[in-house]
């Protein structure tokens, strides 16, 4: 399933996924925006349906105004 336009991105770092989107090495990352500046960080997690998770939780944060 692919994110809408605009709610960031999730790749892989250190690793291929296979096709159930799991690494056996490395760790997911996520990407997205916040007033025009990029930020990055690692989801620490094999399971991109983790990842998947944690960006859509920055993405409510940065709406609500939690995000620091």
């Amino acid at each position: 399933m692919r994110a809408r336009y605009g709610e960031g991105s999730i790749y892989p770092r250190g690793g291929k996924p296979d096709q159930y989107g799991k690494l056996k090495t490395g760790s997911w990352w996520v990407c997205y925006f916040r007033n025009g500046v990029m930020h990055r960080e690692s989801a620490h997690t094999l399971v991109k349906t983790q990842a998947r998770v944690l960006l859509k939780q920055r993405s409510a944060e940065i709406v609500t105004g939690d995000f620091v």
